[in-house]
């Protein structure tokens, strides 16, 4: 069964790479996984908020 969301606390140093190798994510933190991305490129660390 492929993991397909993730509710983490997000470090990018440490969560960037591995994170990326799983190509099965639909939502990170609970965001549609490119605007994930998007906002780590632009420096952000998107956290999950309940």
């Amino acid at each position: 069964m492929p993991l397909k969301y993730l509710y983490y606390d997000f470090v990018p140093e440490r969560d960037t790479k591995i994170l990326r190798s799983i190509t099965t994510f639909v939502k990170i933190n609970d965001i549609f996984v490119g605007e994930f991305w998007k906002r780590v490129s632009a420096g952000e660390a998107p956290q999950f908020v309940k």
